[in-house]
């Protein structure tokens, strides 16, 4: 079995995206703030200087974030 380093990040993603589930579950955060980390979150890595050498990770990142903040707006 071939180790893919991708996929520490992408459970990582899953684990903080698992975590503000049940901080809104356990009523510790409201869908608008969690909507509101979460596009902090896309800012930060939507606004990655063109010169990055890691650009294509940063906008693939901001891309699942910003699906992360489409569907919450739809559940709320």
């Amino acid at each position: 079995m071939q180790h893919n380093p991708n996929s520490a990040a992408i459970a990582a993603f899953d684990i903080c995206e698992s975590l503000l589930l049940a901080l809104v579950d356990h009523k510790v955060l409201t869908t608008s703030q969690v909507i509101t980390v979460l596009t902090d979150a896309f800012e930060v890595h939507s606004n990655v200087p063109d010169t990055a050498d890691e650009k294509p990770l940063h906008r693939e990142t901001a891309d699942r974030i910003r699906r992360l903040i489409q569907a919450r707006n739809v559940a709320q």
